[in-house]
């Protein structure tokens, strides 16, 4: 696997007290900003995503493709019941 370099600028107070925190975990700047940097790029892939789905979901409303609340909550009622409905929508 290739590898790069990434450098920035941080003010002092802010590396010293993150090499105060690296020390006492006993871990290097270079795996700690590795992880910083691989769940950022998770979180921004998961609201990516998030905002494709809300995009389609008003589509669909302005389709007229929706479910009444009511009917919805009366579906949710009889989930782990005897008689469960099956989702029909």
């Amino acid at each position: 696997m290739k590898t790069d370099i990434i450098r920035t600028r941080i003010d002092d107070d802010i590396k010293k007290s993150f090499d105060s925190i690296m020390h006492r975990k006993g871990l290097t700047a270079s795996k700690v900003l590795r992880n910083f940097i691989i769940d950022y790029i998770e979180r921004e892939n998961i609201s990516e995503r998030r905002d494709q789905e809300t995009v389609e979901a008003l589509e669909q409303v302005k389709l007229g493709s929706v479910v009444d609340g009511d009917v919805v909550m009366s579906w949710l009622k009889t989930w782990g019941t005897d008689g469960e409905k099956k989702r029909s929508l």
